[in-house]
């Protein structure tokens, strides 16, 4: 599912001195049903916080 996220409201985040506009938009939609599957470590750390089944997809490649 695409769901819109006006920048306005993703800049409006704490994180986003950090993230960006995009990374905090994929933030803003994490919460207790929804879960972020990423290998962008920082948005990983900050969406986990938000809901513990947010995977960092790096956690799971074999890279040999």
């Amino acid at each position: 599912m695409e769901e819109y996220v006006p920048s306005r409201k993703a800049a409006d985040l704490a994180q986003y001195e950090y993230l960006g506009v995009a990374d905090c938009s994929l933030l803003s939609l994490v919460d207790d049903n929804t879960a972020l599957l990423t290998t962008d470590a920082k948005l990983y750390y900050e969406a986990a916080r938000i809901n513990p089944h947010c995977m960092n997809f790096n956690h799971y490649r074999n890279f040999n």
